[in-house]
Order: C-alpha cells, then structure tokens, then sequence
C-alpha cells in the first residue's frame, strides 16, 4: 500500500470542485503545494506527506475518520486530527494555532508552517499584503517552536561530539 499516492488520490476525491478562498483556483492546488513545500524542506516521510495531502479533509469535507484510515494508518489519522481546527475545541484561530505551537508534534508544527507559508504566499499573490502580513505573522509561535527544536539538535550534536572527543582522547591515551 503506498499511502502517500492513496492520499493523494483520497484528497483529490474529497476536494472535487471545491475552489480556494476567493479565487477559482481548484482547492486541491493546496495540499499539492504543502507537498511541495515540505519536500523541499527535505521531508520525505510517507506518514508526513500523506498527513499534508488529507490536513485539511477533515475540517473542510465530509471524509470520515475511517476513511483515512483505510487509506494510510492510524498515526497519519493520528496527524490529520492534530492539524484539524475543531470549534468545539478552540474559540478561535489564534488558541488553535497556539495550541499547535505548544503541543503539537513536530510533525504537525512542520506541515502547518507549510500550509500557512502557502496560504501566505497565495494572499500576496491576490494582492492582499495588510491580510498577508497579519496572517504570517500569526505563524511565528510554531516557526519558533520548530527553530527551538532544532537549536536543541544542535546542542544534542555539540554535546555528542564534544563527548567524543574525550572519549577518543582518553582512548589514544590507553592505547600509547
């Protein structure tokens, strides 16, 4: 089963004829960019793409819980619903995306950068730069949280090699 051209074909489905926010652009223009965005940033995990292709069927279409899983496993469902704004769970956008920033995986934090990068990139390209910037800026507790998460793999590095180095040095000492 390869789950990313399922879900690929899954949100083809599930968007038919829906069109992208004041545009005439078919909706499945988006998924499709968020793909390309996260392939781009080097990420090629089938569970992370296929959770890109359907992050937005849950919220915007009627796909059901276990369509999804039919069609990828349990953990990309799993990513689908962390990505999926539920007003019976947050009053606004604003706690939904701080929500995401705060306790969201990784994963989750990474595609919705993305979808917001490409939302971003698609309200500049209407013309609409004041709802653009107020809307980017809305972004940067998860683009935080994503730098931090690498700063700590730095660290994690630097403490690695410096552990090596001494691991080594003693190791040359032992075998003088």
């Amino acid at each position: 089963m390869n789950i990313v051209t399922n879900s690929q074909d899954l949100a083809r489905l599930k968007h038919k004829d829906q069109k992208r926010l004041h545009s005439e652009v078919l909706y499945i223009t988006h998924p499709a960019n968020v793909v390309e965005i996260l392939k781009r940033w080097g990420m090629d995990n089938d569970n992370i793409i296929a959770a890109a292709w359907l992050h937005d069927t849950l919220e915007d279409t009627d796909i059901t819980e276990d369509e999804i899983i039919k069609t990828t496993n349990e953990y990309v469902l799993s990513l689908v619903k962390e990505l999926t704004y539920d007003k019976k769970l947050y009053s606004n956008k604003d706690e939904y995306i701080m929500a995401i920033a705060t306790r969201g995986s990784f994963e989750t934090n990474i595609i919705k950068l993305a979808d917001r990068i490409h939302n971003t990139s698609d309200f500049i390209s209407q013309g609409d730069i004041k709802y653009a910037k107020k809307y980017f800026n809305k972004i940067e507790p998860i683009y935080i949280r994503i730098v931090n998460s690498n700063n700590h793999l730095t660290r994690c590095t630097n403490i690695i090699n410096r552990i090596n180095e001494d691991y080594n040095k003693i190791k040359e000492i032992l075998n003088e």
